[in-house]
């Protein structure tokens, strides 16, 4: 049998020092929006943030809570239309990229990061959840699929010059993005904390979605950023 340990035993808790992890396995895609798999996800969760998300608090880990977002639209804060069909979040003042110099999070960001999802490289894994729901979005997939898929600039130029009318920014705030939908979903606001909804910087244009050289060139939004990875063997945050 294994002795019992008394916390007693443990030392006194203090702040920083190293963590090391022991995996079996890897992140699929270093790629928010790509990424599809739990260890990805694990790893994602560590400097990709979503408009929403779940927090790691006992007691809490099923209830969702603005992260990106300055709150959780309801009709009554007027987030959302009284039909369910329109949604708006705001992304909060300082919410930045670690871009040198910090670049403030914007609803374009979040705009990109939609749209990269169905890309012809490698689209998300679970596009069916949300691809019929968000007005629009099928079209713009139908049409991605026919962009060369080994082409970055032209998936950038096809994002960039296709319009999207399910998800948009506002034109009264470039930090809040507009959400229509072809029906109402009560689970919309849970939805958005999946990975895929994560805001994509404009410098990822320069990469092929879920490429070896995008993983290479992460941007982080926070808490930790990536300062080293070592396919298949290797992440390091800070």
């Amino acid at each position: 049998s294994c002795p019992t340990r008394r916390s007693s035993d443990l030392g006194t808790p203090g702040t920083g020092g190293t963590l090391h992890i022991l995996g079996t396995g890897f992140v699929d895609y270093m790629d928010p929006t790509i990424s599809y798999y739990s260890i990805g996800l694990l790893a994602l969760r560590l400097w990709s943030r979503q408009l929403v998300t779940y927090p790691a608090t006992p007691g809490k880990t099923q209830t969702d809570v603005p992260d990106l977002a300055t709150e959780i639209p309801t009709v009554a804060n007027g987030g959302i239309s009284a039909d369910g069909l329109t949604y708006k979040f705001t992304i909060k003042t300082g919410a930045m990229w670690n871009t040198t110099p910090a670049r403030q999070i914007t609803a374009a960001d979040e705009v990109r990061g939609v749209k990269r999802t169905c890309n012809p490289a490698q689209p998300f894994g679970g596009m069916p959840d949300f691809q019929t729901l968000i007005v629009g979005l099928d079209d713009f997939c139908n049409g991605f699929a026919k962009v060369d898929p080994k082409s970055a600039s032209a998936i950038a130029d096809y994002m960039n010059n296709t319009p999207l009318a399910g998800v948009s920014v506002d034109p009264s705030n470039p930090e809040t993005v507009i959400f229509k939908l072809t029906q109402p979903a009560s689970y919309f606001v849970a939805m958005l904390s999946m990975n895929a909804f994560s805001p994509s910087p404009v410098e990822y244009d320069q990469y092929l979605p879920a490429s070896a050289e995008l993983a290479q060139h992460t941007i982080s939004d926070g808490p930790y950023q990536v300062t080293k990875y070592n396919p298949a063997h290797e992440i390091d945050f800070d």
